[in-house]
């Protein structure tokens, strides 16, 4: 086995953890259980997996898809998954959206967030942040 191949196999089995813990801290139940610590999983080892993917510059993430982006704007709970806006977000702008606004000021959301109205300015952005809060699973039964 090669220094390489053994970086890449570290670099897969941290993103595998991660997936597997995923499984269990992002139940709904759990994470609302634990809605009282001031910060929770954000999907960490796979943050380990990639800080050392760009350190060893394996390439396992560059094919991954999905990688986390910090904390999710919406609820605060869970990891940012999926970006709204931005020249680098994985997502379009949403239908009858202004695109000027979103390209400047990205938006990044966990998969339970979701944002379902049009934005033209930052009052509509904080507003349907707060709404997709409300609808979040993390927030309610």
């Amino acid at each position: 086995m090669t220094l390489q191949s053994f970086r890449w196999m570290m670099v897969r089995a941290l993103a595998s953890a991660d997936e597997a813990l995923d499984q269990l801290v992002y139940r709904p139940a759990v994470v609302k259980f634990f809605s009282w610590l001031p910060r929770w999983w954000l999907c960490d080892l796979a943050q380990v997996s990639m800080a050392l993917d760009r350190h060893w510059r394996t390439g396992y993430w560059a094919d991954a898809g999905i990688a986390p982006r910090g904390v999710c704007e919406a609820c605060g709970r869970r990891a940012a998954i999926h970006g709204i806006g931005g020249s680098d977000c994985d997502a379009d702008a949403l239908p009858g959206e202004p695109v000027w606004f979103l390209e400047n000021r990205p938006v990044y959301l966990c998969g339970w967030c979701v944002i379902r109205t049009p934005i033209r300015d930052q009052a509509d952005l904080d507003a349907a942040l707060t709404d997709a809060r409300t609808r979040s699973v993390a927030w309610r039964w």
